[in-house]
Formats: structure tokens, C-alpha cells, sequence
């Protein structure tokens, strides 16, 4: 993995260069078009669970939880949800703000899991191509980013994170350039985010969040009582049933 010659540990993402074959790769697209068409829905749109859609989809989890269990350090890996994203070409809009994954996955009893991000096209800043806050998985900013900041967390509001980090913060947005076949892979607690397609071609994206398998629920932390029905467990307490597949086993 290649985080700028600096480690997936200390910068909070990686890059795997290639790690979609082009036989792969086409299966891929090919769901893709016939799930999200182009030319469909809003400014940024989303297809939740693709992999209980196409068989294709399926092939890819192992792929991204051996990247995912790679970067992790760990043994077994499980899904938490695989989605399709896209952004039409042209329009100049659909920025997704700054956020981290872990505000709304934080019902786990701790932050082992990553989002594992394949580009079917080449991306970069003028595609509206991921941008992460280098280093940023390591700052202490508390249980939830999103009360830092007032409706959401938005564009040009970095600096209102805690001392010293809304200072530090500017100086860590780097841009994530991907080819077609290339993956990155994020931290669940790096603040990322990506700004608008303002190029002349659709951005496609599959994005997979993996989780390590020996983590457990921590039920308190659902968004609501009502939403435990969805989350069942074993007797340890860890995510089980066909909603988080393990994915991928070291060996």
C-alpha cells in the first residue's frame, strides 16, 4: 500500500495501485451501468448493497477485505455495507462534506474498521475525487466530529475544530487521485471528504465499509431501540447472520 511513501498507520489512508483486474473491472462496470445508469438520479447518488444485486459485486467484497484486513492488521474481516456512488459528469455539483465514517458507525466498540473505495474511472480533484485530512485519524476530537460543527460538517469549516487541530487541519487536505482499478483505503475515524464533478466525465465509484470481526456491538450506541432488530448478534456479542458476511480470513 502507498500512502505517499509514509505508512496506512501514521497517514490514515493507502492507495493500492491495480487492485482490480480489467476482467474484473468490467464485470464491475457493467453492474454498475445496469444498477445506476448514467444520466440517474441527483447530484451524488447511491446504491445501497449492490452485492445482493449482481454476483460481481459479491467477487469484489473478498477482494476489498483482504485489503481491508491488510491495512487493519487483522485476522478475520466482516462487511458493514457495500454501496455504489456516482456523480454525473458536467454539473459542477455534488460535494460530499467533510465527515468521518465512525460518527455513524460508532455503535462498535471500537474504531478497527475502514472504507475500502474502488474507482471504475480515473478520479481526481476535478472529478470530485477524495480528499482526506492526513493524520487526522489520530487526533483527538471526540466522540462525534458532526457536533463540532453547526447543521453539518461543511466546506471551509475545518477551522472550526478544536486547538490545535482546526490550524493543522488546512495543511493536512490532501487529494487522492485514483486510476481506473485503483483502491483507497481510509481509516474510519479520517476526516475525508470530496468536492464537486466539474469534469467532463461521470465518476464512479464502489465504496465498501469493513469492519475487524472480533469486534462487538455496543447496542447503546444504535440510533435508536428501534434499530437493534436489524443489528443481531452472537453470544459474544459480534455482529452475525447475513447482513455482516465475514468477507475475508487471513490464511
Amino acid at each position: 500500500m502507498d500512502a505517499g511513501g509514509v505508512g496506512f498507520d501514521e497517514q490514515g489512508w493507502a492507495v493500492v495501485r491495480g487492485a482490480a483486474g480489467a476482467a474484473l473491472r468490467g464485470r464491475l462496470s457493467a453492474g454498475f451501468d445496469r444498477l445506476m445508469p448514467p444520466g440517474c438520479g441527483p447530484d451524488v447518488a447511491q446504491l445501497l448493497r449492490p452485492s445482493l444485486m449482481d454476483p460481481a459485486f459479491g467477487e469484489w467484497l473478498e477482494v476489498a477485505g483482504r485489503i481491508a484486513g491488510e491495512a487493519l492488521g487483522v485476522g478475520r474481516v466482516q462487511l458493514l455495507q457495500d454501496a455504489l456512488l456516482f456523480k454525473p459528469a458536467g454539473r459542477g455539483a455534488g460535494v460530499v462534506e467533510w465527515h468521518r465514517d465512525w460518527d455513524y458507525t460508532g455503535y462498535l466498540e471500537a474504531p478497527r474498521a475502514v472504507s475500502v473505495r474502488l474507482a471504475l474511472g480515473d478520479e481526481d480533484a476535478e472529478a470530485g475525487g477524495l480528499q482526506v485530512v492526513e493524520g487526522s485519524h489520530r487526533w483527538e476530537l471526540g466522540e462525534s466530529v458532526e457536533t463540532l460543527f453547526a447543521e453539518r460538517i461543511g466546506a471551509g469549516r475545518l477551522e472550526a475544530l478544536p486547538a490545535p487541530y482546526g490550524e493543522r487541519a488546512r495543511e493536512a487536505v490532501r487529494s487522492v487521485a485514483l486510476a481506473a482499478g485503483d483502491v483507497s483505503v481510509h481509516h474510519a475515524l479520517l476526516l475525508h471528504g470530496s468536492g464537486a464533478n466539474r469534469s467532463g466525465r461521470d465518476r464512479r465509484t464502489i465504496v465498501v465499509h469493513l469492519f475487524d470481526a472480533e469486534l462487538k456491538l455496543v447496542p447503546e450506541r444504535l440510533p435508536s431501540p428501534e434499530a437493534a432488530a436489524w443489528f443481531t448478534t452472537d453470544a459474544a456479542g459480534r455482529l452475525t447472520g447475513p447482513a455482516f458476511p465475514v468477507v475475508w480470513t487471513r490464511g
